[in-house]
C-alpha cells in the first residue's frame, strides 16, 4: 500500500463522524448568536435561517435567527408532505474552527446541554466525542408540529437552546424553528404542482353546501389561482395590480400596482414564502418582491431580453431561490424561452436555463449549432424575422422578411416544479405556430437548482422542416406535476391532446395517453391547445379537463376526465360534459373543481364540482354580477383552504374586461 494512502486511511479511521466531513471549516455553520469569542465552541449545521428576511439597503440588518418553513416545503421540510409536522435538518458541530469567527479559538468541550432539541438531535449529540477535535452530528433532525386542530392550524415555533461548556467559558446559543401551516401559498399548492391540499374540508357531500361568502370585483381579468396564508387572500389581475384581501370579509388590505397593465398585467399567482414575502412576475418581464403583510416593495428585477418577452406563469420559490418562467405574450413573434433563477433576498440573477439555441441545423431544427460544421450535410441557420418558416444565414436570404435573426421558441408559460429535496427543478416548454420546433421546445426539463445545468430535456420530439406554416405549436402550457409515488414521476398534459408521464430521474417514458386526436394528422395545428390548464393529482388519480379542439375531434368526447396516475389508464368521464376549460383543475377532499372558459362568448359562465371517485356531477356555481347583468368566464383554477374555496373570474382575451375574486364556504 502506498505510504500516502496508508496515512490517509489511518487519519480517516481515527476521525470522529462529521457532517459532510468538514466540521465548520467550510464556513457553512450557523454560530447561533453567542459571543464571537466563544461562538465556535458549538455551532449549528444544516439549518437555513431565513427570518427576519433582509430589507435591501438596510444599513443595520437584523441577524437571521429563525428558519421558517411551510409544512411540506421542498428543501426545508424533509418529509416533503403537508402532514402537520415540519422536519428540519439540524446538526451540531463542536470544537471546530470557523473562518466566519476569527476571534474564536476552538476549545475542548467538557459538557454539552440541549434544550427542546427533540430525540433525534439529542441522541446524536450524546454520541459526540467531547474533549477531542472537531466533531459533528450527521443527519440529525428536529420535528415541529403546527399549533391547534387540523381544521384551524396556526404556526408553531420552537426555541432550541444549546450550551457548550469548556474550561475557558460557556457558549450558549439559541435558534428558532417555525412550522407554518400550508394553506395554499403557491399556484400549484406546493412545489410539486399537484393542486390538491391534504387539509381540505370539502367532501363530496359538502360540495353542494358551498355558499358565496364574498365577492371582490376588479377592473381586469383574474386568471390566476388565488393564494392563501393566514388571514389574507392574494390575487393578481391583468390590470397589473396585486391585491391582498381580508380572508373573512373580502375587503382590501393593500394593493400594489406593478405598472404592467399596458403589457398584459399579472397572469401568474402571487407566490408566498414562509418568511413573509410575496413574489410575482408581470407582463413587462419584471419580478417584484413585496412584504406580504403590507405590500411594501422590497426589490424589482427586469428580465427582458426581447421586446416580446412575457411572464405568464407563476414564480416558484425553493429555499433562497426564485425560479421565473419566461415566454412571449403570443406566438407572433415568439421569444427565447427560458427559466431564470434569482436570489430571493436581492433579486440578483443566479443563472438562466435556455430551452433553445440561437442557431439550429437547417435539416434538424432540434439540433443547436454555431457553424455549418456542426450540421453535417446541412447549414447552421437562424430565422427570418418576418417569416420564421424561412431559414437564413444572413439578411439577404430574408429579403422583405428580414432581418435574419436568432432562432426563437420554446417559451416557458407554466410554473416550475421541484423535487422534495429542492435540489432539482423541473419545467416544461411550448412551441410556436409561426415557426418550426427549435431546440428543446415541447419538452420537460430536469435542471440542477444550484447552477441551472440542464440534465435532460425529453421527450425527444423530432424537428420540423422549414417552410409554410402553421406549425404544430404543441408543448406544455402547464406543469409538470412531480409525484414521488409509486416512483418519482413527472406528469404533464400537452396541447397535442396527450398526457405524458416520464421517469423523474432519467426522463424515460412511463406512459403516454392519447385523449384528443390533434396529433393524428401530421402538422395539425393545436390552436389554443387541447390542454391549457394544469391537471390535479389526488388519491393516485390525475384529473384533467380539455380546452378546445383545433381539428374535428370525435363528437361526444367529454372534456373532464380522470386517469390512473400510475398507468395512464382512463378511469371515468364526468357525468355531465360542461364544455371547454381554459384554467387549471383542482382536487380537494374528494371533490374535483373545474371552471368553464373559451374564446367563444357562448361558453357557460360557471364552475363545477364533480365527485373524484366516479365523476358524478355535484354542483354548478354560476359566475354573474350581483345584479345579474354581467356574466363571467373563468380561467382561474380555484384554491381550497379548509372549508373555503377561492376563485378568480374574468377572461376577455382580445379586449379589456372586468373580473374579480370570489370566496365560497361550506355552510
Amino acid at each position: 500500500m502506498p505510504a500516502l494512502l496508508a496515512v490517509l486511511l489511518v487519519a480517516l479511521l481515527a476521525s470522529p463522524a462529521r457532517a459532510g466531513g468538514l466540521g465548520c471549516g467550510d464556513g457553512a455553520c450557523h454560530p447561533g448568536g453567542g459571543d464571537p469569542a466563544t461562538d465556535c465552541f458549538v455551532e449549528l449545521r444544516g439549518v437555513a435561517p431565513n427570518a427576519p428576511y433582509p430589507v435591501p439597503d438596510d444599513p443595520a440588518p437584523l441577524p437571521r435567527t429563525e428558519q421558517r418553513c411551510f409544512d411540506g416545503d421542498a428543501g426545508c421540510d424533509l418529509d416533503g408532505v403537508s402532514n402537520g409536522v415540519c422536519r428540519f435538518a439540524l446538526d451540531l458541530c463542536i470544537q471546530s474552527a470557523d473562518p466566519n469567527l476569527p476571534a474564536c479559538t476552538p476549545q475542548a468541550v467538557t459538557k454539552l446541554k440541549l434544550r427542546r432539541a427533540g430525540r433525534s438531535l439529542t441522541d446524536a449529540a450524546k454520541a459526540l466525542p467531547l474533549g477531542g477535535g472537531a466533531a459533528c452530528t450527521d443527519g440529525a433532525t428536529v420535528d415541529v408540529k403546527v399549533k391547534g386542530p387540523r381544521s384551524k392550524p396556526k404556526p408553531k415555533s420552537l426555541a432550541l437552546g444549546v450550551a457548550a461548556t469548556t474550561a475557558a467559558d460557556v457558549d450558549e446559543d439559541t435558534f428558532t424553528l417555525t412550522c407554518v401551516p400550508r394553506e395554499w401559498p403557491a399556484a400549484g399548492y406546493d412545489q410539486t404542482n399537484r393542486r390538491s391540499p391534504e387539509t381540505a374540508k370539502i367532501a363530496p357531500a359538502k360540495a353542494p353546501k358551498l355558499r358565496l361568502k364574498w365577492d371582490f370585483p376588479v377592473d381586469g381579468n383574474v386568471s390566476s389561482t388565488p393564494t392563501v396564508a393566514g388571514g389574507l387572500v392574494y390575487a393578481t389581475s391583468w390590470n397589473g395590480v396585486v391585491y391582498a384581501l381580508d380572508r373573512k370579509r373580502g375587503t382590501l388590505v393593500w394593493s400594489y400596482d406593478t405598472g404592467s397593465g399596458g403589457s398584459g398585467g399579472v397572469k401568474g399567482s402571487a407566490t408566498l414564502t414562509a418568511d413573509g414575502r410575496v413574489v410575482v412576475g408581470d407582463g413587462a418581464v419584471v419580478v417584484h418582491a413585496l412584504d406580504a403583510l403590507t405590500g411594501a416593495p422590497l426589490w424589482q428585477r427586469e428580465l427582458e431580453l426581447l421586446p416580446q418577452d412575457h411572464i405568464w406563469g407563476s414564480v416558484t420559490v425553493v429555499g433562497n431561490r426564485a425560479f421565473v418562467p419566461v415566454a412571449s405574450d403570443g406566438d407572433n413573434p415568439c421569444t427565447k424561452g427560458r427559466v431564470v433563477a434569482l436570489d430571493l433576498d436581492t433579486g440578483e440573477p443566479l443563472w438562466t436555463a435556455r430551452t433553445a439555441p440561437d442557431r439550429v441545423c437547417e435539416d434538424d431544427t432540434t439540433e443547436g449549432c454555431t457553424t455549418d460544421g456542426d450540421c453535417p450535410g446541412s447549414r447552421c441557420v437562424g430565422m427570418c424575422a418576418g417569416d420564421r418558416g424561412i431559414a437564413c444565414a444572413d439578411d439577404l436570404e430574408c429579403g422583405a422578411d428580414g432581418p435574419c435573426q436568432d432562432a426563437i421558441g420554446g417559451g416557458v408559460t407554466a410554473t416550475p416544479a421541484a423535487d422534495p429535496s429542492g435540489e432539482t427543478i423541473y419545467f416544461a416548454s411550448v412551441g410556436c405556430y409561426t415557426g418550426p420546433r427549435v431546440g428543446h421546445a415541447d419538452r420537460f426539463f430536469r435542471v440542477r437548482a444550484e447552477d441551472g445545468v440542464v440534465e435532460w430535456a425529453l421527450p425527444d420530439f423530432p424537428g420540423e422542416p422549414f417552410g409554410e406554416g402553421p406549425f404544430n405549436d404543441y408543448g406544455f402550457l402547464n406543469g409538470p406535476i412531480y409525484t414521488p409515488e409509486p416512483e418519482p414521476t413527472l406528469i404533464g398534459a400537452s396541447k397535442d391532446g396527450k398526457i405524458y408521464a416520464l421517469d423523474a430521474a432519467t426522463g424515460a417514458e412511463r406512459w403516454t395517453t392519447l385523449v384528443g386526436d390533434v396529433t393524428m394528422a401530421q402538422n395539425a395545428f393545436a390552436a389554443f391547445g387541447l390542454f391549457n390548464g394544469a391537471p390535479a393529482l389526488f388519491g393516485g388519480r390525475l384529473f384533467t379537463s380539455l380546452n378546445q379542439f383545433g381539428d374535428a375531434s370525435p363528437a361526444g368526447i367529454v372534456h373532464t376526465q380522470a386517469f390512473d396516475a400510475a398507468t395512464g389508464l382512463h378511469v371515468w368521464d364526468a357525468s355531465d360534459d360542461t364544455g371547454p376549460t381554459w384554467g387549471s383543475v383542482t382536487a380537494a377532499g374528494g371533490v374535483v373543481f373545474v371552471g368553464m372558459a373559451n374564446v367563444s362568448p357562448s361558453t357557460p359562465t360557471e364552475f363545477h364540482a364533480f365527485d373524484a371517485e366516479d365523476g358524478a356531477h355535484l354542483q354548478t356555481f354560476p359566475l354573474a354580477s350581483a345584479d345579474g347583468t354581467e356574466t363571467f368566464q373563468t380561467a382561474s383554477g380555484p384554491s381550497v383552504a379548509g372549508k373555503e374555496l377561492f376563485i378568480g373570474y374574468g377572461l376577455a382575451i382580445f379586449s379589456a374586461g372586468s373580473g374579480g375574486v370570489r370566496a365560497y364556504e361550506v355552510r
